[in-house]
């Protein structure tokens, strides 16, 4: 009897053992997978990623959903900009303009104008978060229909914005002493390459790099309209002529390397100018020397891309006749 005391006394204590042990695993096992889970809040990307640019809306109620004629319902027009991708924009570089209302009909307000502040990027903070782009709030004041309606009218109140804006690429190329080279090494020379791109209108995608020769090699990428407004070339306000639609400039770079050429680029140099879109995209595509180049590495190539943009938001304002 005592022995079999003893040996229920002896299991008791073995599974009192394991139960001890299986609790420390698994609570080890949580404070593991709470410290990834804490790293997964963060990124080690270079950008944030997208299409967003500026985005604009108007503020509720402002401009009121109807008003009325004879000069008796003043109103105020107000929008709402904010800046979701990843390119810092000055005010001097926006413009919004108030459309589909005739100025002197609605007692002649200020009908465009510049935000009061610049607008800073949607950006990644040092520890990989995400910090927001600026917010900003424009009111065009003094609206008044002076007319008479005689009927109900309907006019459609459009808020058009032009405004500067860019995005930027990465990718990494294999440079090696022999670019024709087939034995292993660090890095792939012909190959389609992995790629980054900021949150942006544009998107530079898809970069690719082959071997032109010894100490030559070749990479191309495409620069895609991913938006939802029209581009324009940077110097020209948004003007709708079909010579300034479609147009982005463009600067390729590798850091620290010479004999850089892109093809397509059209009033800059060698790597930059423009390029004109076709069907919303447009493929590059440089030739870059290695002569002198000692090892076998690889090399960071960046994008950068700026334009004009455009976009609208509209709201139907309905005209009542007073009875006054």
């Amino acid at each position: 009897m005592k022995l079999r005391k003893s040996r229920q006394s002896i299991s008791s204590s073995v599974l009192a053992a394991i139960m001890l042990i299986t609790t420390v695993i698994f609570i080890a096992g949580c404070g593991s997978s709470g410290g990834d889970s804490k790293t997964s809040t963060t990124t080690k990307n270079a950008y944030i990623g997208g299409t967003n640019g500026m985005t604009m809306k108007f503020v509720e109620g402002s401009p009121p959903a109807e008003v009325y004629d004879k000069g008796t319902y003043p109103f105020d027009v107000s929008v709402k900009l904010e800046n979701k991708g990843e390119y810092k924009v000055a005010k001097n570089k926006i413009k919004v303009k108030i459309l589909g209302i005739d100025p002197v009909e609605f007692s002649s307000p200020v009908m465009q104008k510049n935000p009061d502040e610049d607008m800073d990027s949607t950006h990644l903070g040092p520890e990989g978060e995400t910090i927001s782009g600026t917010v900003s709030y424009m009111t065009f004041s003094n609206f008044n229909y002076k007319g008479t309606a005689g009927s109900r009218q309907q006019f459609p109140l459009w808020a058009d914005i032009c405004y500067e804006y860019g995005g930027e690429a990465q990718s990494m190329i294999c440079v090696r002493e022999n670019m024709l080279g087939t034995t292993d090494t660090v890095c792939k020379v012909n190959e389609v390459k992995k790629s980054e791109s900021s949150s942006s209108p544009v998107q530079i995608s898809q970069f690719q790099e082959n071997a032109a020769g010894k100490d030559k090699l070749t990479f191309s990428f495409v620069v895609e309209h991913k938006g939802t407004g029209a581009i324009y070339a940077l110097d020209k306000e948004c003007d709708e002529t079909p010579v300034n639609k479609n147009k982005v400039f463009l600067k390729v770079d590798v850091k620290d390397m010479t004999g850089l050429t892109c093809t397509g680029l059209e009033g800059g140099g060698a790597s930059e100018g423009y390029v004109r879109l076709e069907d919303g995209k447009r493929t590059v595509r440089c030739t870059l020397s290695t002569a002198g180049a000692k090892g076998d590495f690889d090399k960071s190539v960046k994008v950068f891309a700026t334009f004009k943009y455009k976009e609208h938001i509209e709201q139907t304002l309905l005209v009542k006749p007073s009875t006054s």
